[in-house]
């Protein structure tokens, strides 16, 4: 509300002011000036939404269950909603426990599917990977396209950054990553970003911790 309030009546100022000034509108002034109000409302409202998230996790249950069972089902269910695109499962038979929220794995799958699609080269297969990591799980997602600023490594997964080109089109927060590395973290995992070896795209990677296979007993 601190920062709601002001806004509005910015937003309500700049409202009157073009209303009573008719010679006003199309200034460009005028129209920066709405524009910034704009962007402004959106930051609060994306910086509220991630503190919402992060409340929200703390009070959820998991469960155990076989993440290769997870990904293959997300995988086989991508094409329908983005059929401009094709994906690869690279994930062998084997189970891979998790102890997790299966709906936020989902949430966060689709942060990292959704920013492929954004950077892929049309035409090349956005590649959903699987592995067994020693105590891990790591599931990852990669593209061919634009690679990452090195500048950007370290801070992607940070709240309002963003590694898209300033002439592209729309307001791009960069809360989608940050998204995915909250859920990874509360899961007691990690995420990261890197390039291919080969230059050709990018690598998105979260690790999960495995859960302990039930009736196994001590190495």
């Amino acid at each position: 509300h601190e920062l709601n309030n002001p806004l509005n009546t910015l937003s309500t100022s700049l409202h009157n002011l073009e209303s009573q000034h008719p010679d006003l509108e199309g200034s460009r002034y005028l129209d920066a000036a709405k524009r910034g109000v704009l962007r402004i409302g959106g930051s609060v409202q994306h910086l509220a939404d991630a503190a919402s998230l992060e409340e929200s996790l703390r009070e959820e249950e998991r469960e155990e269950l076989d993440l290769a069972d997870l990904v293959r089902s997300y995988v086989s269910n991508c094409q329908l909603p983005h059929s401009d695109a094709t994906f690869v499962l690279d994930a062998g038979p084997e189970p891979l426990p998790v102890l997790v929220a299966d709906y936020r794995i989902e949430q966060l799958l689709d942060k990292l599917v959704d920013n492929a699609i954004d950077f892929h080269t049309p035409g090349t297969p956005i590649v959903v990977g699987l592995r067994a990591v020693r105590e891990h799980v790591e599931l990852r997602v990669e593209n061919t396209g634009p690679l990452l600023p090195a500048s950007l490594l370290s801070s992607l997964f940070e709240s309002m950054v963003s590694s898209r080109a300033p002439n592209q089109d729309g307001v791009h927060f960069g809360l989608g990553l940050y998204v995915v590395r909250v859920i990874a973290e509360h899961h007691g995992g990690s995420a990261s970003a890197a390039n291919r070896a080969d230059g050709s795209g990018v690598v998105f990677a979260v690790r999960l911790p495995r859960a302990a296979r039930k009736g196994r007993g001590p190495r």
